[in-house]
C-alpha cells in the first residue's frame, strides 16, 4: 500500500467512476474521460508493480479511441452503434480467448517479471480485455463479465490494502450490475420500436 496517496490516483478514481456513469447512459463522453482516467492509473499500476494491469491500461488507452469511434460509427452505414445481445459463436470465441489470454499472461509474468500476483492480474486481465471488447461493441452481456472482473479486483486491492481502488472497484460492482439493467431496458424499449 502506498503511504500517501496522490492527486493522480484520486483523480484517476474519480474519473474512472464518471467514465462508468457515461458509459451507462451511452453517453460518448465516457471515451475521452476514460482516456484520462486510464492513462492515471498506468501511472498508478506501474508504481505498484502490476505489470499485466500497467500492459492492460496501455491496450485500456488504445481501444478507448477505438471505442470512441465505433460508438460513433460502428452502427450500420457508419451510423451511430447500437445495443447489442452477444450470439453463441461469439461467447465461445470470447471464452476460448479469455483463457489462452490467461495462461499466456499468467506464464509470461510468473517467469519474465517480479509481478506480485501474476496469475490474479493475468486472469484479471483477460477478463477485462474481454469486458472491454465487448463494450466497445455494445453487447450488454460485457456486463457480466465486468462484474466478474470487478469482485476480483475488488479482493485484490483489499489484499494489498490499495484502499483508494478497493472503493472504485467495489462502485465498479455496483455499476455493473445497474448497466446491465439500464442497457437491457434501453435495449428492449429500442427493440420494440417498428
Amino acid at each position: 500500500m502506498p503511504e500517501s496517496y496522490t492527486y493522480f490516483e484520486i483523480a484517476g478514481a474519480i474519473l474512472g467512476i464518471i467514465c462508468i456513469i457515461l458509459v451507462i447512459a451511452e453517453n460518448i463522453w465516457c471515451w475521452p474521460t476514460g482516456i484520462v482516467s486510464t492513462a492515471l492509473l498506468i501511472y498508478h499500476f506501474y508504481q505498484q508493480t502490476f505489470y499485466i494491469n500497467v500492459l492492460l491500461y496501455i491496450f485500456f488507452l488504445v481501444v478507448c479511441f477505438i471505442g470512441w469511434y465505433q460508438w460513433l460509427y460502428g452502427g450500420e452505414n457508419k451510423s451511430t452503434l447500437k445495443l447489442s445481445r452477444i450470439k453463441r459463436k461469439q461467447l465461445w470465441k470470447l471464452a476460448l480467448f479469455t483463457l489462452v489470454a490467461f495462461l499466456i499472461l499468467g506464464v509470461t509474468f510468473d517467469f519474465f517479471t517480479d509481478d506480485k500476483m501474476p496469475y490474479l492480474d493475468a486472469l484479471l486481465s483477460s477478463l477485462s480485455i474481454t469486458a472491454q471488447w465487448m463494450m466497445n461493441n455494445k453487447i450488454i452481456e460485457s456486463w457480466f463479465v465486468w462484474l466478474a472482473a470487478d469482485i476480483l479486483y475488488s479482493v485484490l486491492f483489499y489484499q494489498t490494502k490499495d484502499y483508494p481502488y478497493l472503493l472504485l472497484y467495489i462502485s465498479y460492482v455496483v455499476f455493473a450490475i445497474i448497466g446491465y439493467y439500464m442497457w437491457m431496458n434501453s435495449y428492449k424499449k429500442t427493440a420494440s420500436i417498428p
